[in-house]
């Protein structure tokens, strides 16, 4: 029978999409070692059993009870006799080392099978199972030809490496949160998308009436932020091109472009679809649909009744110069049964000659803008489609693009 500990509390709390899976969480000597508490939590948070490892180093800067308390499980800090690296290596499905020394990743390069985190990583890639790395030391070494050589050795050994974010003149370690939904997609569904390039549009669009007022929605951008998160996560090289957002865009996106209006976001698609050859384009984004006649420079007077005149906007889902392989659109609708749903979403494939739709209804409670979860129907042009039910928009957009996945392999 399985002792409680108060970890056991907040297990799949965000969700279950790592159910059943077992994580290896090493740690090594870094004083980013304190958001090493919080990457663990949040694999829990979704599913997973954690497992720690600790370099001695790391057990002097955090007391391995710590890890306890976040785990429920006892860390390891050393290896005995009783072969603890082999155990977690057969029994996990991954391993996680945040934050990996400079030292650490050269052990692990190298075969040198000293120390219990490095030990367990190389068992563990005995086993063909995906080890990620997430480095963190000072600027000035991580740019050292060494510390370059290291990294590029270890990913042309098939090893996932999280790069540090820049900072001024620091590196950070991402945050727990960048870790966790990173890592989730490295699990779930490793390096598939490898050698795509998508493109990606999210967040709403404003179209001014003044120097202050503007007419929009209430799109936060959630949605396209998770579609370019998972594509990047599972290998794909990804251009990002948002609105307004409320989201904070993980810093593993490393090419975002900002817009503001409906036509500026339609002149960096054609721009950009210009330049490169995108093997989808997905259009996530909640462009305005309407802008007004003209625009006012200064504040209009409030108090007074204003009448606007209204123009419709560039359709942004066919603004690029060259097609992509595939476009797949979002359809959003107010109070429609599935059927309806999935008919609207058929006439809109065949106005815009896109390979799929993503259509749902905003008019549900708890889904579509600015929320977290969503509820949608993928709608293909030959009428197959397929219902998603309500949940987290990371998982939605997991599903979205394994279906994009499947249609660019053919």
């Amino acid at each position: 029978m399985e002792q409680y500990h108060p970890a056991h509390d907040i297990k799949m709390e965000i969700s279950n999409e790592l159910e059943g899976k077992c994580v290896i969480l090493g740690v090594t000597g870094s004083v980013a070692i304190y958001r090493s508490l919080d990457v663990a939590r949040g694999l829990i948070r979704r599913g997973a059993s954690v497992h720690v490892v600790m370099s001695r180093s790391a057990s002097n800067m955090v007391s391995p009870q710590m890890f306890y308390w976040a785990t429920g499980e006892e860390p390891i800090v050393d290896i005995t006799g009783r072969t603890e690296h082999i155990t977690l290596a057969r029994k996990c499905d991954a391993m996680i080392i945040a934050p990996a020394t400079l030292s650490t990743m050269s052990k692990i390069l190298n075969g040198t099978a000293e120390g219990g985190v490095a030990l367990t990583a190389i068992s563990l890639m005995g086993y063909k199972k995906p080890l990620l790395l997430v480095p963190a030391m000072h600027l000035n070494m991580y740019q050292t030809i060494q510390a370059q050589k290291i990294v590029k050795g270890l990913i042309e050994l098939g090893i996932n490496v999280l790069e540090p974010v820049k900072i001024g003149n620091a590196l950070k370690m991402p945050s727990p949160n960048d870790i966790v939904r990173w890592a989730t997609a490295k699990i779930l569904r490793g390096n598939d998308l490898a050698g795509y390039k998508l493109l990606v549009t999210a967040g709403a669009t404003r179209e001014y009436i003044d120097a202050v007022r503007f007419i929009s929605n209430p799109g936060s951008g959630r949605m396209g932020i998770e579609i370019a998160a998972e594509a990047a996560a599972r290998g794909a090289q990804v251009s990002l091109i948002t609105g307004h957002t409320e989201v904070e865009i993980p810093a593993f996106i490393t090419t975002v472009k900002s817009v503001e209006t409906t036509e500026e976001m339609a002149t960096i698609i054609r721009k950009q679809t210009s330049r490169e050859k995108y093997d989808a384009l997905i259009a996530a984004a909640s462009p305005v649909d309407f802008r007004p006649e003209s625009k006012v420079s200064e504040k209009l007077p409030s108090g007074s009744e204003l009448i606007i005149h209204l123009k419709p906007t560039s359709k942004t889902v066919s603004s690029f110069a060259k097609r992509p392989r595939l476009q797949v659109i979002f359809v959003a609708e107010v109070g429609l049964t599935e059927e309806e749903l999935v008919r609207k979403a058929r006439e809109k494939i065949e106005k815009y000659g896109a390979d799929l739709a993503i259509a749902n209804d905003i008019s549900k409670p708890g889904i579509g803008f600015a929320a977290q979860y969503n509820q949608v129907i993928i709608v293909k042009p030959d009428g197959e489609w397929k219902a998603v039910p309500k949940t987290r928009k990371e998982i939605v957009a997991r599903l979205i693009l394994d279906e994009v996945r499947d249609l660019l392999a053919r």
